[in-house]
């Protein structure tokens, strides 16, 4: 969120529709904060970003509260900042409650597949939460050749 320039009157318990207008169409900054050099610095883009915003708001173990949950707004900002930098490659890790059509809807300028993975297939057997990614790549400056779901199986 310290990326986007949002106004004043934004909260953080809005309605997700209210959310969606604001974040969806907010401009993204040009300059953060930098630790290291102590100043501001130019924000540049990434051509790859692997990222796992909230995901109480899908997942069994939180509210279930889906978009209208407290956490989303971290969702839109971060698919509103792919769009903004055109990243070529995102890949976002969230519970299998989270629906693809609503990770599409937020990156209309990339492509998204949908990764359901099980803990247990990479050595995690003892960890009963699934998860799934999102692999975003962006329409005009790259492709993706293969379906991740069938090389993963």
């Amino acid at each position: 969120m310290d990326l986007l320039e949002l106004p004043p009157y934004f909260s953080y318990d809005m309605p997700y529709i209210h959310s969606w207008k604001i974040i969806s169409n907010a401009p993204v900054k040009q300059h953060a904060w930098c630790l290291r050099q102590c100043r501001y610095c130019p924000v540049r883009a990434s051509d790859v970003n692997a990222s796992g915003p909230p995901c109480v708001d899908f997942s069994n173990a939180g509210l279930g509260a889906g978009v209208e949950g407290s956490t989303n707004y971290c969702m839109l900002a971060l698919c509103r900042i792919h769009t903004w930098f055109g990243t070529k490659l995102a890949v976002v890790e969230n519970t299998p409650r989270c629906p693809l059509h609503y990770v599409q809807m937020n990156l209309p300028s990339h492509t998204v597949q949908r990764l359901d993975v099980s803990c247990a297939d990479t050595g995690f057997g003892l960890v009963g939460r699934d998860r799934v990614y999102f692999v975003a790549t962006h329409n005009a400056r790259t492709r993706i050749v293969f379906d991740i779901q069938k090389v993963y199986n």
